[in-house]
């Protein structure tokens, strides 16, 4: 016979459907709240059949904080748990305080981790101290939603799907039944400190609340339910909308090049122009959260929007937030990661002599910020692939902007620069050598991204451009080997993962 407990535990498992042999990941902090969750997935093990995994992610915020990976790990093994600790370092970035800053890379720590599912200990007061804080930072719908039992925004770092089993269970509960069943668990003393918003609504704001208001927990989780079914059909206006921007008949035509480009937000700026500020900072908010960027600041969308309906045809209004970037041009509406790079001395890259030969078989890929080379997946300005091509054998390249001609296999060593506007180039045969800004232009290349597109060189002779052009001399005859470089910017980085 489960307790009650165990029952609420029990219940939101049996909605995920069956668990036989699928391996459940809990964020294990060592409090209280995730040492029940803990026991409770312990003990419900044998009836579902999982796999149970713990983590522990260290933030290294506090000297105390090196004690508590031991304590984790105990109370892992002793229970038959495996368990993982990572530690994490801190990025703050605009608009993430620390607090922020911190549940990113707790959950981009577990993201990493291979699970079915990733369960979290919040309970029914976290849920109340989110949704007040929300309203007092005066959040629409989306904010005032809350946390879902089994759901993430769109993009979130986690991607794999979570349960809140404790969710609708207040702390006081959860305190008696960790107690009854002689649990062991970690105080963390920053509980305590009023510095954080949240700790400040638990312990001033709260025992005043209920002074007079024994319920509130439960009644802002109500709440918090009244505005996910609002958030909800103003998502479906919102693919409404988008429905009748894609059908406008009037609006002009859309250019091959964009619609290819995954930064492009689909349909044409016109279109979006037509519908109501509400619908259309509805519409925008909407999209950028299903292509997996946070909300923009109310304040800086409704500036923006001035922006873009005042603005001439000369003009790209660019709104920054977080890391994304959201820009009119062309026509069109782009949404990317922001791009930053930081100048050098020597902005200069070489690629050796015996990497690009005809002997090589395998892909080579060259990391690139725009002005130096990184050891990194996804540096600031992007990358390049220069990749084996065998006659025939074009159609399976499928990633990145392609190059339409294939470079010769015996190139030699390459120099890597920065692109320059004032450079030239010859495209094609029979051609004269034409100013790379006009062929950016020509090819409808953003301007944010000419800057920071590398350009080859062979000796002094500029040879090629990832997504431009090829050099004559340097193209590979028509039916023999050669090497395909297939470029890839920063900006785009998110569309690729």
């Amino acid at each position: 016979m489960l307790d009650d407990l165990l029952q609420v535990v029990n219940h939101v498992l049996e909605q995920g459907g069956s668990w036989q042999g699928k391996t459940v990941l809990l964020a294990f902090s060592g409090g209280m709240d995730s040492t029940v969750v803990l026991e409770a997935l312990t003990l419900l093990r044998p009836r579902h059949g999982y796999e149970l995994h713990a983590a522990h992610i260290h933030h290294g915020l506090q000297p105390i904080a090196d004690q508590w990976p031991a304590h984790c790990e105990q109370q892992a093994l002793q229970r038959g748990v495996s368990f993982h600790v990572r530690k994490v370092h801190l990025q703050q970035s605009e608009g993430l305080g620390l607090e922020g800053a911190a549940r990113l890379a707790r959950y981009q720590a577990l993201g990493a981790i291979p699970a079915d599912v990733v369960v979290l200990g919040h309970h029914l007061d976290d849920q109340a101290e989110s949704v007040l804080l929300q309203l007092l930072r005066g959040a629409g719908p989306a904010g005032l939603s809350g946390m879902g039992t089994d759901s993430i925004p769109s993009g979130h770092p986690l991607r794999s799907p979570i349960l809140r089993p404790l969710l609708s269970v207040p702390r006081e509960r959860i305190a008696l039944w960790a107690k009854d069943r002689g649990l062991s668990w970690i105080e963390d003393p920053s509980n305590q400190s009023l510095q954080m918003d949240r700790n400040y609504v638990r312990n001033r704001l709260g025992p005043v609340l209920n002074e007079r208001f024994r319920s509130w927990q439960q009644g802002l989780a109500r709440s918090a339910q009244w505005a996910t079914e609002a958030q909800s059909l103003l998502v479906e206006l919102a693919h409404q909308d988008l429905h009748a921007i894609l059908c406008d008949v009037d609006a002009p035509t859309i250019p091959a090049w964009s619609q290819s480009d995954p930064a492009c937000l689909p349909g044409h700026q016109q279109s979006y122009l037509a519908l109501s500020e509400p619908r259309l900072r509805n519409l925008l908010r909407v999209l950028v959260v299903e292509r997996g960027a946070p909300a923009p600041p109310a304040p800086r969308l409704v500036e923006w929007i001035r922006q873009l309906q005042q603005a001439d045809a000369d003009r790209a209004p660019t709104m920054i937030w977080q890391d994304w970037v959201l820009r009119s041009w062309g026509g069109k509406l782009w949404l990317e990661k922001r791009v930053n790079t930081v100048r050098t001395q020597n902005p200069d890259a070489v690629i050796p002599s015996d990497v690009i030969t005809a002997e090589r078989r395998e892909a080579l890929s060259i990391e690139w910020d725009g002005l130096q080379p990184l050891q990194a997946d996804w540096p600031a300005g992007g990358g390049f692939d220069i990749v084996r091509v065998d006659p025939g054998s074009l159609d399976q390249i499928q990633a990145g902007i392609i190059l339409p001609f294939v470079l010769r296999h015996d190139c030699g060593s390459l120099t890597i620069k920065t692109a320059s506007g004032g450079a030239c180039i010859q495209p094609g045969a029979m051609q004269p050598h034409r100013n790379l800004r006009k062929l950016f232009q020509e090819l409808r290349v953003p301007p944010w991204r000419r800057a920071r597109m590398p350009m080859l060189h062979c000796g002094r002779e500029l040879i090629a451009v990832p997504g431009v052009a090829v050099h004559p001399a340097w193209q590979a005859p028509p039916g023999s080997a050669g090497w395909q470089l297939i470029w890839r910017d920063a900006g785009l980085a998110c569309y690729n993962n």
